[in-house]
């Protein structure tokens, strides 16, 4: 198995470069061997992990990098990346590639390459001999053959399952090409052009996730309720946060359009309503008023008409008086 290690040293003249490793430490050689070209299949300037491994005319090819490290930083105090690809020719050392796979997915190799790896004031960077057996570390001997199929899925939500499958392998699939990438940001398509056989990526939906649920197959008879609840809380999970504040200020403003609409009309509605009530009031009142008028009217009439009955027969007692005076004297 041929290792190669990529790093570099604080000064400026110590940029990135490759060297291989041996047993005794590293070697002189500065440059890996030729390997198809898996640049975009990698997060080359971001500071997250990339994988990728390839079959190729026999060989078993994988290469990751950015891997972190702790304490290093070059002259403009970034950290360090560390870069390893390792490269094997027979079944013993594909079992070492799945184990520093399955390393790798549950984020166990940073540390360990970080320690092997050295700053060297004069060269960039050195590898710690005695480290040097971490970085073929004991293979993995599983008693499931591979699954053909073709998948792609969500980093977070898959990489469990990858490092599992992979555990429970007896080889990986013998066929050349892309067997597995896991990195972050990726398209999709592009990733699927290669016929990748596993894919993982970090910015990818539950809608365009091309996976076999397994572990949703307890599900599938009789709970779906339980499914549908789980996969919805997935999806929240991924939706970028920037939407959900979007979403929620669109909420907002929404409701602010609508609700101001309706307090305004039930508002007017309550206006009406006063309105009618005191109209009619005042049409009760004005009644009310009317008819006590109309009592004073006829009070009135009633007064007036005994006052003329009292004054004719006042006048006709008066009449009666005189006539029989008269009467009398004559």
């Amino acid at each position: 198995m041929d290792i190669y290690i990529k790093s570099r040293g604080v000064k400026r003249e110590h940029d990135y470069h490759w060297l291989k490793i041996t047993n005794q430490g590293q070697s002189s050689e500065k440059q890996i061997p030729p390997i198809p070209d898996f640049s975009h299949l990698i997060d080359a300037d971001v500071e997250s992990l990339s994988l990728v491994s390839s079959r190729i005319n026999g060989k078993l090819i994988l290469l990751i990098t950015g891997l972190k490290t702790i304490e290093r930083k070059d002259i403009s105090n970034t950290k360090i990346r560390n870069s390893v690809l390792w490269i094997c020719e027979n079944d013993d050392d594909e079992s070492i590639i799945r184990t520093l796979i399955v390393q790798a997915v549950r984020d166990d190799l940073n540390t360990t390459i970080d320690n092997v790896v050295k700053s060297n004031p004069d060269k960039g960077f050195d590898i710690i001999a005695s480290e040097y057996p971490k970085l073929i570390p004991p293979g993995i001997t599983g008693k499931t053959p591979p699954n053909e199929q073709l998948k792609i899925g969500n980093l977070d939500d898959r990489k469990k399952e990858l490092a599992n499958e992979i555990t429970n392998l007896t080889q990986l699939p013998q066929h050349d090409g892309i067997l597995i990438v896991v990195r972050g940001i990726c398209d999709k398509s592009s990733l699927k052009n290669t016929n990748v056989w596993r894919g993982l990526l970090s910015q990818i939906n539950s809608e365009d996730e091309e996976w076999d649920n397994l572990d949703t197959s307890r599900y599938k008879n009789g709970n779906s309720i339980v499914l549908y609840f789980r996969n919805f809380y997935r999806l929240l999970n991924r939706i970028p946060k920037v939407v959900i504040v979007t979403v929620t200020v669109f909420f907002l403003i929404t409701n602010m359009l609508l609700i101001q609409p309706f307090i305004f009309t039930h508002k007017k509605q309550e206006t009406n309503t006063n309105s009618i009530t005191d109209y009619q009031k005042c049409q009760t009142e004005n009644l009310h008023f009317k008819q006590v008028l109309q009592d004073v009217i006829k009070f009135e009439q009633i007064q007036k008409d005994d006052l003329l009955r009292y004054v004719q027969k006042q006048r006709n007692e008066s009449e009666n008086l005189v006539n029989n005076t008269l009467e009398v004297n004559y």
